[in-house]
């Protein structure tokens, strides 16, 4: 996008696949990577990336189905989001060579995502989201919350006909 800037070292699998808004900004040692193919599977990966959205070092998103992230985000150290799993059907072949499990991943607008947040594939972050650091999102989380945790939940809500956050 216009204006954007994304800082080396970077690693950019499935180019294409990728789109970037405007006024964003992606630090050092980011990984993208967009899988169209994987064994015998055809993908139909997408990542989307909102305008004004700031991601600091080392962000890992992987996608083979598609993981959007909205307008206006800020994104801290060492985030990971992924919308593949491996399955582990067969016994006695490895993990890796089996086939992906695939579940689109939404991040809504104006979230903020703290430093080693790690986000799994299905889960839909709502608008004005903040997720605490070291914290794993495995289930939706609604707009206009705070939460943090293994797994990641819901500790505070905004309200608003009080006009505050209020726990949960």
């Amino acid at each position: 996008g216009k204006m954007s800037c994304i800082y080396k070292p970077l690693m950019i699998n499935g180019r294409k696949y990728i789109s970037i808004g405007k006024y964003c900004n992606i630090s050092e040692g980011a990984r993208l990577e967009a899988i169209s193919k994987w064994g015998n599977q055809n993908l139909n990966p997408s990542i989307e990336i909102g305008d004004n959205t700031s991601i600091e070092n080392f962000l890992h998103l992987i996608a083979a189905g598609k993981v959007q992230i909205g307008h206006n985000c800020v994104f801290s150290s060492r985030v990971m989001i992924t919308s593949i799993d491996h399955d582990y059907l067969f016994i006695g072949k490895k993990v890796h060579e089996q086939d992906l499990i695939v579940s689109d991943v939404k991040i809504g607008n104006y979230c903020f995502i703290g430093m080693d947040v790690k986000v799994f594939p299905g889960v839909t972050i709502g608008d004005n989201v903040i997720i605490g650091a070291n914290s794993i999102v495995m289930n939706n989380i609604p707009s206009y919350s705070v939460c943090v945790g293994v797994p990641a939940k819901v500790i505070k809500r905004y309200n608003f006909h009080t006009k505050q956050w209020e726990k949960v």
